[in-house]
């Protein structure tokens, strides 16, 4: 039994035809994401500014008891990050700061790091494949904080 591939040929190039006459203009796509993307810029840097606090803060004591504001949350999901006040008492907060400080000072952390990759290169110098963990999250106020 043979095929005729005329009929395959001509569905083919119609489905083709098709799906090309059903994609989205792109061109149009990226520039509406480039405007979305230039607004919410210009906003960060009005608010930046103007002295208004970029990433949302929500208290520890809200969270707990579900009383964080609509706008909170909806600046949290906005942003996807938020700033978490309140979580450990003043006093400790400063004491695990004070020891932390004393860490970095003791080890010679900074110059350290500096001499090794160079703090401000240290993100574009990672490899894939090849993480690395600062010593400093081994400290013992980075241990202490996670309970």
């Amino acid at each position: 039994m043979a095929i005729d591939t005329t009929d395959i040929t001509r569905l083919t190039a119609a489905i083709k035809a098709e799906l090309r006459a059903a994609l989205p203009n792109y061109a149009d796509i990226f520039a509406d994401v480039r405007a979305a993307l230039t607004r919410e810029a210009d906003d960060i840097a009005a608010r930046y500014a103007a002295g208004d606090p970029i990433v949302p803060s929500v208290a520890y004591a809200d969270i707990v008891t579900g009383a964080v504001p609509a706008e909170t949350v909806a600046a949290i999901h906005k942003h996807g990050c938020a700033v978490v006040r309140g979580v450990f008492p003043r006093e400790q907060a400063e004491a695990w700061d004070s020891e932390l400080l004393e860490y970095v000072r003791a080890n010679d952390y900074i110059e350290k790091s500096k001499a090794k990759v160079g703090l401000d290169k240290y993100f574009s110098a990672l490899k894939s494949g090849r993480p690395q963990i600062y010593g400093i999250y081994w400290s013992r106020p980075q241990i202490a904080a996670l309970g």
